[in-house]
């Protein structure tokens, strides 16, 4: 193999095994990644989507109507098709925001089938609520990691030496800088102190989750959600909910549930807003506080939420209800969920959600 920039073979001496030939070849597999001839990662990339697909299937294939847990999932979703796209990184990655988008589609779509969201949710909106980073974040989690480890050696150590080696390199480049000045540029964007000997790791990836979360809040998308998404912390219903119940919760966050209002803004078919049993308007604030079709759930929500010490008022219930309990006391979160959780099974059970 010999790697080349031109599109045109160049011209490679002949190698001999004996009375064999070695035929020349455009692309090869060592240290379990592909390899090219233009030293691109197209083979590779081809490689690991196929496998990320694969794996995301056979995930999915597991899931039926009560279970595993979408913690379960998401643990499954880590081990198996994260840790694939993962390897390698920082010496590969993809070449394109698409190509990240692809695989950030396998990652995501076992646990979004976990939450039976349609295929409609927003990617960045479920690595969110995950507490997953996107494919573009991992090759930036890896530089930073890999230069940080590097520089606890001792300074005669060959890693050490490779990466104090490419600060000095000061060639103009504008697509491949070397994996020490990638990091250290990273390290500035994210404002990032001098690496530390134990939970360094854990340290870099709570910063780019912070970064991520910044950017996924700009751009608008699920507005519902990100009103709802403070800490970095796993949504606690995650780990509480029985899988139906997340199920619905999880619809009601991500605004697809089957609202009237929310079906017209998602679709250009349906132009109806009003309540099918009321007549006003189909909103969430509707369906939790306002239908008189639900009047005898939602009474007997409040008095067992009255008694528990939790808010009624909406503000503070709606938040309560989808699973945001952060301007609730801790001892009461267990509690909030059991009391939500049978109230939003009593409105599925009346009017499928």
């Amino acid at each position: 193999m010999c790697f080349a920039k031109g599109k045109a073979d160049p011209a490679v001496k002949s190698f001999h095994l004996g009375n064999d030939r070695l035929e020349p070849v455009k692309t090869a597999d060592y240290l379990g990644l592909t390899w090219q001839t233009n030293a691109r990662w197209d083979a590779h990339f081809e490689k690991i989507l196929t496998s990320a697909r694969k794996r995301s299937g056979i995930i999915t294939s597991v899931i039926v109507r009560n279970g595993p847990s979408p913690t379960a999932i998401r643990l499954l979703c880590d081990a198996l098709i994260r840790s694939k796209i993962a390897y390698g990184m920082p010496v590969w990655s993809p070449s394109s925001l698409a190509r990240s988008h692809k695989l950030d589609v396998a990652i995501t779509d076992p646990f979004r089938r976990s939450l039976g969201l349609p295929k409609s949710a927003c990617i960045e909106s479920l690595l969110t609520e995950m507490r997953a980073l996107p494919t573009r974040y991992y090759n930036k989690l890896a530089a930073i990691t890999t230069t940080r480890r590097a520089e606890l050696l001792t300074p005669d150590h060959p890693t050490h030496e490779i990466i104090t080696a490419q600060r000095l390199v000061r060639e103009p480049t504008t697509r491949r800088k070397p994996i020490a000045q990638k990091a250290e540029q990273f390290s500035r964007n994210l404002r990032l102190e001098s690496p530390k000997p134990k939970r360094d790791s854990r340290h870099v990836k709570k910063a780019l989750m912070r970064e991520h979360r910044v950017e996924w809040h700009r751009s608008g998308v699920s507005r519902l959600l990100a009103d709802l998404t403070t800490g970095l912390h796993l949504p606690l219903y995650l780990k509480h909910d029985p899988a139906q119940i997340a199920r619905i919760r999880a619809r009601l966050r991500f605004d697809r549930a089957n609202l009237q209002e929310s079906i017209s803004r998602r679709s250009s078919e349906s132009k109806q807003t009003s309540c099918l049993h009321c007549g006003q308007t189909d909103t969430l604030d509707h369906l939790l506080f306002e239908c008189p079709q639900l009047a005898t759930a939602r009474l007997l929500m409040h008095k067992k939420a009255q008694t528990a010490g939790l808010s009624i008022s909406p503000d503070l219930a709606r938040r309560w209800i989808l699973s945001d309990l952060e301007q609730i006391d801790k001892h009461l979160h267990i509690t909030a969920l059991q009391i939500s959780g049978n109230f939003i099974a009593a409105i599925n059970n009346i009017r499928r959600l």
